[in-house]
C-alpha cells in the first residue's frame, strides 16, 4: 500500500469530517470492480483500525452489458470474499423495470434506489469512488450546461449519507494503489466509447486541457472547492440577512399573520415555508397579506409530500388535475434542490409529464407559453408540488437598509414615497406638521388613515405628530412672502432632523418630485437641502404625477389621500412663490426671525405619537 497516498485520504476524511476515530458507523463501500472503487475498497480496509467504522460493500448489476456486467458482479464478488469484506449485490429486476431507452441517468437513478435500500437495512453512510477526476469532469459539464456558483463546487465531501473520501486523489494514484497492493480491476467497456456526455469530457477534452497544463484535473477540482468556500460564504451571509430581517416569532410575516391564527413559519435554503397549524384559516387572506411583504420575490400555494416519484405523480394530479382540466397546454418545472435525490430535473419534468398526459389526453406540453406552469421542488425534508409562482412585492427585507424618517402630509405623493423606501430596505417612522386650528381634526385622522393603509408594506411604526401653528405663523409674521414656502420646508426640515436623530434614524424622506411645485425648482431643493444634515431622500424625484397615481392606486392610498381635508402646506401659501430662490436670500430672511429655532426647539419637543400597528383599529 502506498503510504502517502493513504495518509492523504486519511487527512481528507478527517479535515472534512467524512469519518471520526471511535464514531459508531456502518459504512458500505459502493464497489463496480473499476480501479476507482477497488482503490476505495482496499483504503477503506486499511483506514478501518484507525476509525474504528464497520465495512461492507454493495454492488448493483444494472444488466445493460449483458455478459460484461455478469463478468463485473462475478468479480466484485470474488475480491470481496478473499478481502473478507460482506457484500451486498442487488440486480436491476429487484429494484425497477429498465425503460426502453436505459442508459446512465437510469442506471444512476437505480444505484440510488439500491443505496435507498441499504440506508433501510442498517447502513449508516455510502462511500462512492468520485475522484479528482470525476470533478473536473462535473464541473465541466455543468459550466457547458450552464451553471451557477453553486453548481460550479461540483461534486462535495459529503451529501448527506454519502462520502466521497477519494476526491483528493486523481485516477493515476487509484491505478497506483492497486498496483502497489496487486489488486486487479475491470473495465467497463462502454468507457471507450464516445456514446456518453461524459466520456467524450474525459478522452478529449480534458486530455486537451492537460496538454496545455499537466495539472489542469487537480487545478478544475481545486477550483470546485474555491466555489463551494464562496457559495458557502455567500449562503452564510444571505441567511444572516434574512435573520436581521427577524424571521422569528415577531418577524414581519408572522405578525401579518397572528390575527387569522395559528401558522408555523420557518426558514430552509433561502426560501420562507408557511404552514397553517389550525382547520379553517383563511389562507387566500393569508396569501394577500404576505405578498406585501419587501423581500420576498415570489410566492405561491403547494402541497408537501413524501420525496418518493409515485407520490409526486398522484399529488400533482390531485392537486392540480382540476387546473390542467381547464387548459389545452402546460409545462412541468423541476428544482432539485436535494442534489442525492436520485431523478435529475430533466427526468422529474419528462416523467411526470407523461404521467399527466396519460391523464388529460387533451392537453399538448408547450414549454415557451404554457397556460398552466407546474412547479416540483425537491427539498431536504419533501417535496412539493404547486402552480405557477405569483409576483410579491419584491425588493428588500424592511429593515435592511437602515431606517428613515418619513414626511407624510396627507397629499397622494408622500404615502408613495414611504412604500418605495420602505421597499429598498428601510425602516421608518412618520412626521407629520399639523396647524390647528388652520388644519382640522379630520386631516389628522387622514394621515393616521394614510399610515395605517401602508403599514401592510411598512411594517409597525409611529405617527409623530408635531404642532406647528406657532413656527408657521411666525414665519408667515416675519418672512418676504415670497420665500414663505421654502422657509417653512427648511424649518420643517430642522424639526424632523431633530425628531429623527432622537430616535437615532438615518435619513429623512420626502415625496418631492422635481418641478411639481414652487418649492421643489432645482434652486428650492438646493435651498431646502441645506437646512439640516441628514441625507434627503426623494424616490418620486424623476415621476410624473401620473405615475405616482398609480403607484397610490396599487399600494391603496389614492381614495385617502385625496380626501378634501388641508394640511399646513396648503395653508398661507403665497399667490406667486419665488421658483428660483438663492441661499444667501433664503439665509438673511432666517437670520431676520431670530425667534424661529426656539419654536421649532419647542415643537419637536412637544410631538405627539401615534403608535401605528397592522389590524389595530382604534380611533385617536
Amino acid at each position: 500500500m502506498d503510504t502517502a497516498i493513504l495518509a492523504r485520504v486519511e487527512d481528507f476524511c478527517t479535515r472534512e469530517g467524512l469519518l471520526q476515530p471511535g464514531a459508531p458507523l456502518h459504512l458500505a463501500a459502493a464497489v463496480s470492480g473499476g480501479a476507482d472503487s477497488m482503490a476505495l475498497l482496499l483504503l477503506l480496509r486499511q483506514l478501518q483500525p484507525r476509525f474504528g467504522y464497520t465495512l461492507s460493500a454493495c454492488h448493483v448489476n444494472h444488466g445493460l452489458r449483458g455478459q460484461s456486467a455478469d463478468r463485473d458482479e462475478a468479480f466484485v464478488r470474488a475480491e470481496c470474499a478473499r478481502l473478507g469484506v460482506p457484500l451486498r449485490v442487488f440486480h436491476a429486476a429487484e429494484l425497477a423495470s429498465p425503460p426502453t431507452h436505459a442508459g446512465e441517468d437510469w442506471a444512476r437513478r437505480l444505484r440510488y434506489t439500491a443505496f435507498a435500500q441499504l440506508q433501510g437495512q442498517g447502513i449508516d453512510a455510502i462511500a462512492t469512488a468520485h475522484t479528482a477526476n470525476d470533478q473536473a469532469e462535473t464541473l465541466l459539464l455543468r459550466l457547458a450546461r450552464g451553471t451557477g456558483l453553486h453548481g460550479a463546487a461540483g461534486i462535495r465531501p459529503r451529501r448527506g449519507c454519502y462520502l466521497r473520501p477519494l476526491l483528493c486523489l486523481n485516477r493515476a494514484d487509484t491505478e497506483a494503489v492497486c498496483r502497489a497492493a496487486g489488486q486487479t480491476w475491470v473495465t467497463d467497456e462502454t468507457n471507450e466509447t464516445d456514446a456518453y456526455a461524459r466520456n467524450r469530457l474525459r478522452r478529449a477534452a480534458l486530455p486537451a486541457l492537460q496538454s496545455t497544463n499537466e495539472a489542469a484535473t487537480e487545478n478544475l477540482a481545486r477550483f470546485c472547492e474555491k466555489a463551494a468556500q464562496a457559495d458557502a460564504y455567500f449562503a452564510q451571509k444571505a441567511e444572516a440577512l434574512l435573520m436581521d430581517a427577524r424571521l422569528s416569532d415577531t418577524d414581519p410575516v408572522c405578525w401579518r399573520l397572528e390575527p387569522l391564527g395559528k401558522f408555523k413559519v420557518y426558514q430552509a435554503q433561502s426560501t420562507v415555508f408557511i404552514e397553517p397549524k389550525e382547520e379553517g384559516l383563511d389562507m387566500d387572506e393569508a396569501f394577500r397579506r404576505v405578498s406585501h411583504v419587501f423581500g420576498i420575490v415570489k410566492l405561491s400555494r403547494a402541497v408537501e409530500c413524501p420525496k418518493d416519484f409515485d407520490a409526486i405523480c398522484e399529488t400533482a394530479e390531485a392537486y392540480l388535475g382540476e387546473a390542467l382540466r381547464g387548459v389545452r397546454t402546460f409545462k412541468v418545472e423541476a428544482k432539485r434542490a436535494d442534489k442525492a435525490y436520485p431523478m435529475k430535473s430533466p427526468e422529474i419534468c419528462r416523467e411526470l409529464g407523461a404521467y399527466l398526459l396519460d391523464k388529460h389526453h387533451h392537453l399538448r406540453v408547450d414549454v415557451h407559453n404554457p397556460q398552466l406552469e407546474i412547479m416540483v421542488e425537491i427539498r431536504d425534508h419533501a417535496a412539493y408540488v404547486h402552480g405557477p409562482k405569483v409576483e410579491a412585492a419584491g425588493g428588500l427585507p424592511v429593515g435592511t437598509s437602515g431606517r428613515a424618517l418619513n414626511l407624510l402630509s396627507g397629499g397622494i405623493d408622500s404615502p408613495v414615497a414611504a412604500w418605495c423606501m420602505a421597499r429598498r430596505g428601510l425602516a421608518l417612522h412618520h412626521i407629520h406638521f399639523a396647524s390647528p386650528p388652520y388644519t382640522s381634526l379630520r386631516a389628522k385622522l387622514k394621515v393616521r388613515d394614510l399610515a395605517r393603509e401602508i403599514v401592510e408594506y411598512t411594517g409597525n411604526c409611529t405617527l409623530f405628530v408635531v404642532p406647528y401653528t406657532k413656527p408657521q405663523e411666525y414665519i408667515r409674521d416675519h418672512a418676504p412672502d415670497v420665500l414663505f414656502t421654502v422657509l417653512m420646508r427648511r424649518s420643517m426640515l430642522r424639526i424632523a432632523n431633530q425628531v429623527a436623530k432622537k430616535l437615532e434614524l438615518q435619513a429623512l424622506i420626502t415625496g418631492e418630485s422635481l418641478a411639481q411645485g414652487a418649492s421643489q425648482t432645482m434652486a428650492a431643493l438646493a435651498c431646502t437641502d441645506q437646512a439640516q444634515d441628514l441625507p434627503v431622500l426623494r424616490p418620486c424625484i424623476g415621476m410624473d404625477k401620473i405615475e405616482i397615481i398609480n403607484i397610490s392606486r396599487k399600494i391603496g392610498t389614492f381614495e385617502t389621500s385625496i380626501e378634501p381635508y388641508e394640511d399646513c402646506c396648503t395653508i398661507f401659501t403665497p399667490p406667486h412663490p419665488k421658483t428660483n430662490p438663492t441661499l444667501d436670500e433664503i439665509l438673511a430672511a432666517e437670520a431676520a426671525m431670530p425667534g424661529l429655532a426656539a419654536l421649532e426647539a419647542e415643537a419637536a419637543e412637544n410631538v405627539e405619537k401615534i403608535y401605528i400597528r397592522m389590524g389595530d383599529d382604534e380611533l385617536l
